[in-house]
Order: C-alpha cells, then structure tokens, then sequence
C-alpha cells in the first residue's frame, strides 16, 4: 500500500504532514505508531523546509510488516548527524530519528529531466518484533491506553515560574519565525513543536494548572501532581525539552529579551520528564528535590 502528498514551502506545512501521516495510519489500523511516526514526520518536514526550500512529497509505505515513510525534497545538500558541540543548532532532529526509527537513510536520486534530489526516510516495524518496543506501543486498531504519572512535592511557586519561561521563549520565537525569509532551526522547531504539544496536551495542562490552584487556594507551597498520559508522551516531551535548554542558548546570548532559564528551571525540566519517562516504563516516581 502507498499514499503519497505534495507540500509547499510553508511553515504551515509540518502541520499537515502531521496530519497526513495519522490520517494514513489510522486508515491502515497501524494507530498504535501515529505518535511515533508524526514526530518523525515533522522532524523531517521542518529539516526540509528549513534547509532545501523546496516543497516536498511525502510518500508513506506499507509492505512486509514495515511501515516506510519518505520525505523527497530537490536539493541535493545532504543532511548529517552525529556528535554535537552543547551550542550547534543542527543535526538533533535526526539523532530524535535515529533514535526511535527502526531504521532509517538518505536515498539521492534523479528526478524527471534529470533533476537531482534526494529523499530522507524512517521505517517502524508494523508489528514490532523481538527486542523492539515503540514508545507509542504496539500496533493497534485502538489507542494506547493512558496510565496515571505521579509529580511528587512540586512547588507550586516553581511550577508557574517553569511554564511562565516556556511561554516567554515560544511568543519571543513565534514572533522571531513570521514572515522571515529563513527562520533559524531552534527557533521553528521549538514553535512548531510547542504548537503539537498544546494541542495534544490541552486537557492535561489545564488538569495540572487546575491542581495548583486549587493547592495555592488551600495555602500549600507544594502539590503532588497525579496525570493520566499515553506511552507515548515520553518522545515529544523530552524533545521539547532538549529544544528549550536550546533555546537558553538564545537567551544567553542576548538573541531574544527573555532571560535564560535559571538552574532549578532547567533542572525542574529535566525532572519532570524523567518522571513521566520513568513511570510510564513502570518504574517508580521519586519526589523532586531542589537543585
């Protein structure tokens, strides 16, 4: 089976091949890899928008147990990965693939009229097999089933103070991505992924503001945060993440008026996403400690 789209060059577009590839996927009852493929799938959008400019097809398989999908563009500049200096702003959407993907590559090609192009792609088991566990679970006509994620004695003072700076940052990039002829790497990765995340994390942002509300109403410093959430909620969490302490970067060097996140924000992040790493694995909570 193949479904193939075509894509301009527009910021727009990471968000329809989003939607591209969980529409496929739930038309091929293969649900249990939406969560997986569609961040992989906007990694390689946005690395083709930001450095080919080009449009792009994107073209998703399905054969021999594997799920394939591609992202031809027509430039023939090659990405790279590899080891990073703490300050490099390229090369991290391709170690998130080379990470969760059961295999992926770059395939250089020539297109009609001889044109050189090439095409970047990652493949997931359909059904995974021994030794191999997605973090969106195994493949299935349903959706993962949510398990409850406990954030012990958060300080409810550190918590709106986490947030506060995740929301400066994004504005200040949102703004720093519109109408720019080309926007920096960090800064429409961050934007687009910020955007995912509000949407698909609305009901649990709202239930853990809700909670420490209602702690600050009762007078507590501290509140123990119980969420419900995916097995797939590690992947694009810790990424977002990874980007913000990029985003730091920025803000140490005066790029944007919002100041760099302080230690005990960077390492409240840090925490929060072991805990949902941790506990959706199984293992257990532990409580945070001040950094």
């Amino acid at each position: 089976m193949e479904r193939a789209t075509t894509l301009e060059a527009a910021p727009t577009s990471v968000r329809a091949a989003r939607r591209f590839a969980a529409e496929v996927l739930a038309d091929w009852r293969l649900s249990g890899l939406v969560e997986t493929a569609e961040l992989l799938v906007s990694e390689l959008v946005t690395n083709a928008l930001l450095h080919a400019h080009t449009d792009v097809e994107l073209v998703a398989r399905l054969g021999d147990g594997r799920l394939r999908i591609e992202v031809r563009d027509t430039s023939a500049v090659l990405p790279t990965t590899g080891s990073h200096h703490q300050e490099s702003q390229t090369g991290r959407g391709l170690q998130l693939v080379e990470l969760l993907a059961d295999s992926w590559g770059v395939d250089v090609d020539h297109g009609p009229r001889g044109i050189e192009g090439k095409a970047v792609w990652f493949e997931l088991w359909a059904s995974s097999p021994p030794g191999r566990v997605h973090l969106s679970g195994p493949s299935s006509s349903r959706a993962p089933s949510p398990a409850g994620v406990c954030f012990q004695g958060v300080p409810t003072v550190l918590y709106r103070a986490s947030e506060e700076h995740r929301l400066a940052v994004t504005r200040e990039f949102v703004l720093m991505t519109i109408d720019a002829a080309e926007a920096d790497e960090v800064p429409a990765r961050l934007v687009a992924l910020s955007e995912e995340l509000a949407q698909r994390f609305a009901a649990e942002t709202a239930s853990a503001l809700e909670q420490v509300e209602v702690a600050e109403q009762r007078g507590d410093e501290t509140v123990d945060l119980f969420l419900e959430l995916t097995p797939g909620a590690s992947a694009p969490l810790l990424a977002v993440v990874e980007l913000l302490e990029e985003a730091d970067r920025y803000c140490e060097r005066g790029a944007i008026l919002t100041m760099a996140a302080n230690a005990e924000i960077r390492a409240f992040r840090r925490w929060w996403v072991d805990q949902v790493v941790a506990q959706l694995a199984g293992g257990q909570g532990t409580p945070w400690r001040r950094a």
